[in-house]
């Protein structure tokens, strides 16, 4: 069954994607991605092997493509991993994705979204309609299948996914029109009709919008455009609708009603004249009675809400679960209710708009609190901030309360205080709480009010109505906030430049904002200027400032604020900030971020869930946090020593930064040797002696070979960035022991241009030290990549270079070893007879090096080659000498292939008693090891050797229990090809 744990997210509304809690795993070969796009588009359901195989090969399959396309299957597990790899299933007769629900695709998503939304026009709701189009647009990356290379697959899938897009886009124009919004729907709509000028449902569309907008002329020039288009191109008139607008317009009367519900009530754009409004009234005013002074029998309703911004956007989600807790936990016969009142918290970093969110949910349902709404900035995030005592004197004050009724006791203040609202609905908006502490007393003691608070802090230990955590926006609500301020025409002019901007904000609201004002304030810049300067990194933060707004200052009122701190925590939490500045991988875990700080795993824990609770960091899954791109920027700054543009940390030997990257890069050596002596313990070891030793509480230790594999899979992307990282500092021993230790799982995992790269710094490192074995390693391993790469001549000089520094050094087991890289690398490329000599040349030098794993792994691929080239009795000898040395060496698998490899030899030699003798080992062996593959290539051969005894019914079992093992490897053609030779056998007997 698929792995629940995990969040899985498959792409197809762009380029195809696959994101596994937040890594995204790249397909680089496309042919797997077109497999995967094929089986995605009919999700939970089988798709035939035959059909499949028509769209991978774009209608041409190739005679083997069954047996292919199951290679190709497994390939692409391997390349998705084992959680993700595990959705990829075989069922007769072909393969299925399975996905546990709607959410884990963007297509399936972006249809439920969109049917909602049709839904919700469909009951004149064209807010909640608009905020569910909006969010399945943005499930949108790009075109469609766009990285998929397959004319069959699109001709067939485009047409109906283009259509749904463009009905989602007309729809929300007309939601946009509904609301009141002209300006977003014509912008959107002449996106849309300059793509498709014939579609008459989009060009009614804008010329509706083009009227609400008061451009009546351009609205009459695209009639005039349609029927040009529709009588020359398809010889047809526009449409009844198309018409009478037109003659509309030209009356300057009212637009005819939209042609699916003219039957439906006009309804009313303007605030305070929609259904249930009457113009006049408001709370405690009934319809009708003549308005005029109100006469107060006690002090005046406080109305203290900040205004709201006109260009909010977006978290229409978290408007909507606020409102309705603030509203909905209201008794229906408050006030004096009895209960608790509605508490609200709303948590994010600086910068994140929850004032902003606050604001606007408070004005909302503000009516519902007509005794008044109280407001206070309570200066959590700074040093001083609002005593409680203080806070209740200012809300006092407000309800009425003379400064010398005020209490000077405290607790006196706070029963005065709850006393008044006591028998009052009022709302209370309390902005920047530094913890629960400063906000309990605050709190009413009935259930007739309501509180909205924000804080940078979690407040866990408060219970709450509603907790709201806010972090980035989603990318069309950043576009749509973009869009607000800068003007729609203006974003729209420049949208690759706009998708640079807000990448380089990362999302963040702030940024967002700060960069749009830039653009506002300088008209002579262009977006792509604008994204030009924030596109380096080191400067960024500079830019992100204008008047009295910057994202440097928003957050660093929360690291002042932890620095300064009485608290040893809190100061220890600003320590472990600034050196995450240090860290250029991704997601990084516990224990490493233990050695880039050299504390204790515990104390390192406490910091990271202090700075978690301030949401300077993130803890995506357990152990493991992250930093948003900005907030690293700003720890780069801290570490450096100095808040000033561009400044970077000065990391030499002997400052605090350079020790602590050497004490992480430490960390992954010694981290990623352990991994390896269980996942290849067979490979070359290095003395590791040059580099630090790690401290004992933060090593790693892994008990299986699962475990250190899941573990390499998990650091690959940091191991890589630890390597160029060390490599810049010239940390000369790490630079060249880490890509050591890593080889052979980027190798597993075909990771080769990451080879090249890793294993460069390497060879450069070793030159600079004079490491000449350090540097034949690298110069094999780089060979080895290319040889992969298919890049022969590159392979060819690196293998070359290793072998001529392995024969200086007189270093027999790398002359081996450069031999056979040279070797491979011509049967790679084809060249069986040149690929010859050089593995004779490595032969006698493996068993020189005695060596039993290096000598096993070239007498099978000599002789492998021997069979190639048709020379089956010199294979023979390669396998026979092959085998007691993986005895010897307790080589399980070394020895079942060699058992394997003879008897298929035997088998070309027509030597039939043999073959079938070293078959039989074989399936022996692979039994003992529960391999699949080595048992059913076994007995498949053995009834091959069987049959051409002539005895074809002993051959049939064979056939038929290797159809079992092939069944078990996830091989269903196979096994039905076996299947039939039995049947066909069978017939004919």
């Amino acid at each position: 069954m698929p792995d629940a744990a995990s969040q899985i997210r498959f792409g197809l509304l762009g380029p195809v994607s696959v994101d596994l809690d937040g890594v995204v795993v790249g397909i680089p070969a496309s042919r797997q991605r077109i497999l995967l796009a094929a089986l995605l588009l009919r999700a939970n359901h089988t798709v035939d092997t035959a059909e499949l195989a028509d769209q991978v090969w774009d209608g041409k399959p190739p005679t083997a493509a069954t047996t292919t396309l199951r290679s190709y299957m497994m390939r692409l597990r391997r390349t998705l991993g084992p959680v993700a790899g595990a959705r990829l299933l075989t069922r007769a007769p072909g393969y299925r994705v399975e996905l546990l629900d709607d959410a884990e695709l963007d297509l399936l998503r972006f249809d439920a979204l969109r049917r909602r939304g049709q839904g919700a026009a469909a009951r004149l709701d064209w807010t909640g309609a608009a905020a569910d189009l909006r969010a399945a647009l943005g499930l949108w990356r790009g075109a469609a299948l766009e990285d998929v290379p397959a004319g069959v697959l699109k001709d067939r899938e485009i047409p109906s996914l283009q259509e749904g897009l463009i009905q989602a886009h007309e729809l929300l124009a007309r939601s946009d029109l509904e609301l009141g919004h002209p300006g977003e729907a014509l912008a959107r709509v002449l996106r849309l009709q300059s793509e498709h000028p014939y579609r008459e449902q989009l060009s009614c569309l804008l010329m509706r919008a083009q009227f609400a907008a008061g451009r009546p002329t351009e609205a009459l020039d695209e009639f005039a455009r349609l029927r040009r288009s529709l009588v020359d191109e398809l010889g047809v008139e526009p449409g009844p609708h198309s018409r009478a607008l037109q003659a509309a317009i030209l009356a300057g009367a009212p637009l005819p009603p939209w042609p699916l519900d003219a039957g439906a009530a006009p309804t009313e754009n303007a605030l305070g004249t929609g259904p249930g409004a009457s113009a006049g009234t408001g709370p405690g005013t009934a319809a009708g009675t003549p308005s005029g002074p109100a006469v107060l029998d006690r002090p005046a309703v406080p109305a203290q809400l900040p205004g709201g911004l006109r260009d909010f956007t977006g978290r229409a989600g978290q408007v909507d679960a606020l409102c309705e807790a603030l509203t909905g936990a209201l008794p229906p016969d408050a006030p004096g209710g009895v209960g608790t009142a509605a508490l609200c918290l709303v948590s994010g970093a600086g910068g994140v708009g929850k004032t902003t969110l606050a604001v606007r949910v408070a004005h909302q349902v503000a009516a519902g609190f007509p005794d008044g709404q109280l407001f206070l900035d309570l200066r959590g995030s700074g040093r001083r901030p609002l005593a409680p005592a203080d806070a209740l004197s200012s809300f006092l004050r407000a309800l009425g309360v003379p400064d010398a009724s005020i209490p000077r006791d405290e607790q006196e203040r706070e029963a005065l205080y709850r006393s008044h609202l006591a028998t009052r609905r009022v709302l209370l908006l309390l902005d920047d709480v530094r913890d629960a502490a400063q906000l309990r007393p605050l709190l009413p003691g009935s259930a007739g009010c309501g509180v909205l608070a924000t804080s940078r802090s979690r407040c866990a230990t408060l219970s709450v109505s509603v907790r709201t955590e806010l972090g980035a926006l989603e990318r069309n609500e950043a576009e749509a906030l973009f869009a607000a301020i800068v003007g729609a025409a203006r974003a729209l002019a420049e949208p690759e430049a706009v998708t640079r901007i807000l990448d380089a904000c990362d999302m963040h609201p702030l940024a967002v904002r700060i960069a749009a004002a830039r653009l506002v304030a300088r008209p002579d810049w262009s977006a792509a200027s604008l994204a030009d300067r924030l596109a380096e990194r080191r400067g960024r933060l500079h830019e992100l400032v204008v008047d009295d707004l910057g994202v440097r200052v928003s957050f660093g009122l929360s690291y002042d604020t932890l620095a300064g701190a009485d608290c040893e925590l809190d100061r220890e939490a600003a320590r472990v900030f600034r050196l995450l500045g240090l860290w250029q991988g991704g997601e990084i875990g516990l224990a490493a971020v233990a050695a880039l700080a050299d504390r204790s795993v515990d104390a390192t824990r406490q910091a990271l869930d202090r700075l978690a609770d301030i949401h300077f960091v993130r803890e995506p899954r357990a152990g493991r946090f992250a930093v948003h791109d900005l907030l690293h920027l700003f720890a780069r700054e801290l570490v450096a020593g100095e808040l000033f543009a561009g400044s970077e940390p000065e990391l030499r030997p002997g400052t605090e930064g350079y020790a602590a990257v050497e004490r992480l890069g430490t960390w992954y050596l010694h981290a990623a040797y352990q991994a390896m002596e269980l996942y290849k313990p067979e490979r070359r070891r290095f003395d590791l002696s040059e580099a630090p030793e790690p401290d004992p509480d933060t090593a790693l230790r892994f008990d299986s070979y699962a475990d250190a594999l899941a573990w390499l899979d998990l650091e690959q992307g940091n191991l890589h960035a630890v390597t160029v990282q060390v490599g810049e500092l010239r940390m000369e021993a790490l630079a060249q022991l880490i890509p050591m230790e890593t080889l052979h799982h980027l190798l597993h995992r075909r990771e080769l241009d990451i080879v090249v790269e890793t294993q460069t710094i390497s060879l450069e490192s070793a030159r600079r030290t004079g490491r000449l074995e350090h540097e034949a390693s690298s110069y094999n391993s780089i060979a080895h990549a290319h040889m992969e790469l298919k890049q022969i001549d590159e392979a060819l000089a690196a293998a070359h270079a290793a072998l001529e520094i392995h024969t200086r050094l007189g270093d027999v087991p790398g002359r081996a070893a450069a031999n056979e890289s040279i070797a491979m690398t011509y049967y790679f490329a084809g060249r069986h007879e040149d690929a010859l000599p050089w593995f004779e040349r490595a032969l006698p030098l493996r068993r020189e090096a005695a060596h039993p794993f290096g000598l096993l792994a070239t007498l099978n691929n000599v002789g492998l080659l021997y069979l190639e080239l048709g020379r089956a009795e010199e294979a023979v000898q390669a396998f026979q000498e092959s085998i007691p040395i993986a005895r010897q060496a307790d080589s399980v698998i070394g020895l079942g292939a060699g058992q394997l490899n003879l008897g298929e030899a035997y088998l070309a030699l027509g030597r039939l008693p043999e073959a079938m003798a070293s078959l039989r080992e074989a399936i022996a062996t692979g039994r003992d090891c529960d391999d699949p593959q080595m048992v059913g290539n076994s007995l498949s051969l053995l009834g091959d050797a069987l049959t051409s005894t002539g005895e074809p019914d002993e051959a049939l079992p064979a056939w038929e229990e290797a159809a079992e093992w092939y069944d078990r490897l996830g091989e269903p053609e196979t096994a039905a090809g076996l299947r039939r030779r039995v049947a066909e056998a069978r017939a004919e007997g």
